[in-house]
């Protein structure tokens, strides 16, 4: 094939030193080339124009390819990365739906974006596991409290312990509204959810 682009550049070289043996011979000038064979000469100098040619075209054409393969690669991350954030969106608006966190929502919502790592620096992998933290924490708090709000004789020091663990509960519910309500979340994310508006 004329134009492989395994020999394409080999191909240009052998038209070009053709073409230059052709205009400037050491014994013959191109007038007298051309009275001998004018049509060897007409089809060498086209050929290696049409080359020329042919050799810019594939160049403009390889760019483009490189330019799109970029934006396929980053749209490919793109689409990631909003799995990650619907991911988390998901589960913070259930918390606020169910006015508590629930850690087997917390669990899933971890599983999901169990790839962040990979695909955002790391102060999101480490909100994602923040959300995962504080969940576990309410219900760590939550099967703390559970025995003692179904006991109606509680000593002083069960009621203290009691009030914390409700204290600390309400600290954390508080702090996930907040996240909602300030969108924490997306001021997180938003810096790496933007694509380019042209191909660059």
């Amino acid at each position: 094939m004329l134009f492989d682009t395994n020999i394409f550049p080999i191909n240009v070289i052998w038209l070009f030193q053709s073409v230059a043996d052709l205009i400037a011979p050491s014994d013959k000038s191109v007038w007298m080339h051309f009275r001998e064979d004018p049509v060897m000469t007409t089809a060498t100098v086209t050929i290696a124009t049409f080359t020329a040619i042919m050799a810019w075209m594939q160049g403009r054409a390889h760019r483009f390819q490189k330019r799109a393969s970029q934006a396929n690669y980053r749209l490919a991350i793109f689409e990631k990365r909003m799995a990650v954030y619907f991911a988390v969106e998901k589960y913070l608006n259930l918390v606020s739906r169910n006015g508590r966190p629930s850690i087997d929502e917390a669990s899933e919502m971890r599983f999901e974006v169990r790839n962040a790592a990979f695909l955002f620096p790391d102060r999101v992998l480490e909100y994602a596991e923040e959300l995962f933290k504080k969940s576990n924490e309410y219900n760590y708090y939550e099967n703390l409290s559970e025995p003692l709000r179904n006991r109606a004789d509680l000593n002083e020091d069960e009621q203290n312990r009691l009030r914390e663990c409700i204290d600390n509960q309400t600290t954390i519910q508080q702090w996930f509204f907040e996240q909602l309500e300030a969108n924490s979340f997306k001021i997180v994310f938003s810096p790496f959810l933007k694509l380019p508006e042209t191909l660059k």
